[in-house]
């Protein structure tokens, strides 16, 4: 009885399915034919060639719209926090409470921040610390291909894998079960000890130039229902090289349409484009083959004829005679000319109205599409809106399943890299923004500005009853303010109370020991010298 290998079992699934793949093909040469290769494609070859670039036009369209609804840059996409159990306990006072949303508040900035900076190490280049150029990579391949698998590394960078990198497998739920990844890696890339357990010496891998030291490595990433945990194992050469469990998944996967007993998605290109785009495709390439034939210019000469070729290449106002004439027409030659010509006008109506549908589906015509660096609040309350009607409702279930484990993950990283302290469990729930529904926190704010001035037009006594020390932490919260040292904490407030105090009561005592000595001279002025 042999025992399978990771290998083994990324080379079963994926030949298992080959058939998914032929269709992803297909709609990714009608967009982005670079985003998956046809079979057995080897560098030198050419690109599979289409006649419209509507589907690609439009698909990095759709994607720029959903990163913006997903990942606005100039609003928060998910906020941390306290959970009901907390927030309505009777057991902790309002002070401990704000204590615990602003610490909640400063978790969010920090998993934000370090998310969309990344952590590049010595040498890095920057483009691959990018993490909305990574999510917009793996948009695009969510449209096309049906779904796209990341993963977070150490470092907080985004990497996004090929479909023809991993393969998966989910249950009849659409939880997934495990992803084998294939990688190919320079050897030198990994430490000796990994090395030494793939049965590789060292000094044999540094003396190699590097093409010679390109290896597969396989990464499986399995899901254990009796620990709860996944279990992330490492193969070179059939061996081992390492394993560990971690309770949340380092690997991001985001189907876009998932049908019950698939394991793998069907993208949007493949459910809503397929017929329209090919078709487009086949009549665009007509179009081309009746321009081409219209274009020739051929000169067809009667064989009796004492007329010649070099005849019609002669300067223009040459005067040529030998040939038949009937009614000022020459009888001799002719010009060639295409009789479908007429036809033309079919095509090129079908191909107006496929051009039309596919636009309107692809919102190619929306009027809200940013042009400028900064996205306004409208824009994102229109694009959301107009992505749910385009997408059919899966826009929702896209955002949670990408948008959740990143978070997820992120936060149990910096726990584990001791960035930030570990919260009490059942102490706070990550929400995810997207849409119209970032904007919740901008109005909070003016609702609460807006309680503010009601409270003032009751009168002092209402007005009093508002901590303007809280009202001030919550308005910074909401506006995401979290410049270091702007405001005041309570005790640093009670310390510059208490130095104004020591002050106003040194003043104090200094005017008293004045007006002492002032009014000891005026009583012995009065009393004179002999009483003196």
């Amino acid at each position: 009885m042999t025992t399978e290998t990771i290998a083994t079992r990324w080379l079963d699934d994926d030949a298992a399915r080959q058939p998914q793949l032929d269709r992803v093909r297909i709609c990714s040469r009608l967009t982005d034919p670079s985003m998956v290769l046809p079979r057995n494609f080897v560098s030198t070859q050419k690109l599979p060639q289409n006649f419209q670039s509507i589907g690609a036009r439009g698909m990095m369209g759709m994607a720029g719209k959903i990163l913006v609804s997903m990942y606005t840059p100039d609003l928060p996409w998910f906020s941390v926090e306290m959970t009901p159990e907390i927030l309505f306990s009777p057991d902790l006072s309002d002070d401990e409470k704000q204590r615990l949303q602003q610490a909640l508040f400063v978790y969010e900035v920090v998993a934000q921040t370090t998310l969309e900076s990344g952590v590049p190490g010595p040498g890095r280049r920057r483009r691959r610390t990018n993490f909305r150029t990574a999510k917009r990579d793996a948009i695009e391949r969510i449209l096309c291909t049906g779904e796209s698998l990341e993963r977070i590394t150490d470092d907080y960078r985004i990497i996004v894998f090929k479909i023809e990198q991993y393969v998966t497998r989910r249950d009849s739920c659409g939880d997934v079960l495990y992803h084998v990844i294939r990688e190919n890696v320079d050897l030198l890339t990994l430490t000796d000890k990994v090395l030494i357990k793939a049965g590789i010496k060292p000094e044999d891998v540094k003396a190699k130039p590097i093409k010679d030291r390109m290896e597969d490595i396989f990464t499986d990433v399995e899901w254990q229902p009796r620990t709860k945990k996944w279990l992330i194992r490492q193969e070179i050469k059939d061996k081992i090289v390492n394993e560990s469990e971690e309770p949340v998944s380092a690997f991001v996967s985001t189907p876009y349409k998932l049908s019950s007993g698939d394991h793998y998605g069907r993208g949007f290109v493949e459910t809503n484009l397929f017929g329209d785009l090919r078709s487009l495709d086949e009549l665009c390439e007509r179009k081309l083959d009746f321009a081409a034939v219209a274009a020739k210019f051929l000169t067809f000469i009667d064989a009796a004829s004492e007329l010649r070729p070099e005849d019609f290449s002669a300067k223009t106002g040459t005067v040529k005679f030998g040939a038949r004439i009937a009614n000022g027409v020459l009888q001799d030659a002719a010009i060639f000319q295409s009789g479908k010509m007429a036809d033309f006008s079919i095509v090129q109506q079908t191909t107006d109205n496929l051009r039309a549908e596919l636009g309107g589906a692809m919102l190619m015509g929306s009027e809200v599409t940013p042009q400028k660096e900064r996205t306004t609040a409208y824009q994102v309350e229109e694009i959301r809106r107009e992505l749910d009607g385009a997408m059919g409702g899966v826009y929702a279930p896209i955002a949670d399943d990408n948008q959740e484990p990143t978070i997820d993950r992120t936060f149990w990283q910096l726990t584990r890299d001791k960035k930030i302290r570990p919260l009490p469990a059942g102490s706070a729930q990550v929400r995810t923004l997207t849409g119209v529904a970032a904007l919740a926190k901008a109005s909070k704010a003016q609702d609460l500005r807006a309680f503010i001035q009601d409270a003032a037009t009751l009168g002092p006594e209402a007005i009093d009853r508002i901590d303007k020390s809280v009202a001030l932490d919550v308005l910074a919260r909401y506006r995401r303010i979290d410049e270091p040292g702007l405001i005041l904490t309570k005790e640093q407030m009670a310390e510059r109370l208490k130095a104004q105090l020591t002050t106003s009561l040194g003043q104090e005592a200094a005017s008293r020991g004045i007006d002492a000595a002032g009014t000891i001279a005026e009583t012995a002025a009065a009393k004179g010298p002999m009483n003196a």
